[in-house]
């Protein structure tokens, strides 16, 4: 049986001292987890817990391949006689070391993250190759550091890991928000799919429209005449606002889930799903139709629209790729994607407008 188990090199000399031919005092040395960039990719990685007398993986990585991080524990059976000597031992099973797991990050940009994402702002960081769905860097923030799972927790630390800033949420998968005028891309790509408009198509910004009351534009003086491509490009809610007049909530939420919002990217992590609201989804969950004031908000990403990260990610890859590929953590897994039914024309005025807004 296991009479002490991590101990320190000062104890371990002092059993020595006081048993030096005691053959039944069997010390043996292991391997234990330790991380050495201690909080980087934090929720990725995800950290250990102990369970009876061995650590188990709690979250992230460490749960999900804990059979094959883990190994197996051999056996091995001592022959000692009445006097307590050591006759011989034999083994009855062997033990095995875990595998080693490659993860996609690029460790320096990873870092470069860290340095520079505000200490005290909570969201996210996320660098995704549009190809293959390789995550480069994965940061999520507010985060927290493993290494404090390996040993007794105190009392104090644990309070501070309950804090209101919710350092365990993965944001990147588990986090909803809405997704603002990123949304816009959806917008505007059902009314250009729908041929509701062209590329050329053109309105007047005032600064609002009426819809039974003003709903403004951020920018209350107006925009003046403007395009389709420049909407984006300044992010004018009234393109979007006069586009919900001639389009259908239902329209835009066909376009929200092609574009992958509303759906898990992946099995790995069990992603929430988020929201994309609809004339069925109001009347289910509210008992309430729908009206035509809450599809302008919709179409510039607000409402009740709420998607993670990782999906909004996986668009704007899509956008610039044709086809929506599956978010991956881990080297072996394989690359795997879906057709995006968004015709090229549209795919390539979306892009070449979004080019705009940083010029």
């Amino acid at each position: 049986f296991l009479l002490a188990k991590d101990l320190s090199f000062k104890y371990l000399s002092k059993i020595r001292e006081f048993f030096p031919e005691n053959e039944n005092i069997i010390i043996e040395t292991e391997s234990s987890r330790f991380y050495p960039h201690q909080t980087l990719a934090s929720h990725l990685l995800g950290y250990l817990g102990y369970l009876d007398v061995d650590f188990e993986g709690k979250s992230g990585l460490e749960k999900m391949y804990e059979e094959m991080l883990k190994g197996t524990h051999g056996k091995q059976l001592r022959f000692i006689n009445s006097f307590g000597k050591n006759l011989g031992k034999q083994e009855i099973e062997k033990a095995s070391s875990g595998q080693d797991i490659y993860t996609t990050l690029d460790l320096s940009l990873q870092q470069i993250a860290e340095e520079i994402f505000p200490k005290d702002v909570s969201g996210v960081m996320l660098l995704m190759d549009p190809e293959d769905g390789a995550i480069r860097v994965f940061l999520s923030h507010p985060h927290f550091d493993p290494n404090i799972f390996l040993k007794h927790l105190d009392k104090e630390t644990w309070e501070s890991l309950q804090s209101d800033s919710r350092p365990f949420l993965n944001r990147i998968f588990h986090a909803c928000y809405p997704p603002g005028s990123l949304f816009k891309l959806v917008t505007l790509s059902a009314a250009l799919e729908r041929s509701y408009i062209t590329q050329k198509h053109e309105v007047y910004c005032r600064g609002f429209t009426n819809v039974g009351r003003r709903t403004w534009c951020h920018k209350h003086e107006g925009h003046g005449r403007i395009t389709a491509a420049q909407a984006i490009a300044f992010s004018c809610n009234v393109m979007f606002y006069e586009l919900s007049k001639i389009m259908d909530v239902d329209v835009i939420a066909h376009y929200a889930f092609m574009y992958g919002l509303g759906k898990q990217t992946n099995e790995l992590f069990k992603d929430a799903k988020g929201l994309i609201p609809t004339r069925a989804w109001k009347k289910q969950a509210k008992g309430e139709s729908w009206w035509l004031g809450e599809t302008l908000s919709v179409s510039i990403g607000q409402s009740f629209l709420l998607v993670t990260p990782i999906q909004i990610a996986r668009m704007l890859a899509s956008i610039e790729t044709g086809y929506l590929v599956t978010p991956r953590v881990v080297e072996h897994a394989p690359a795997t994607c879906e057709p995006l039914a968004i015709c090229y024309k549209t795919r390539q005025f979306l892009k070449d407008a979004m080019k705009t807004v940083a010029e």
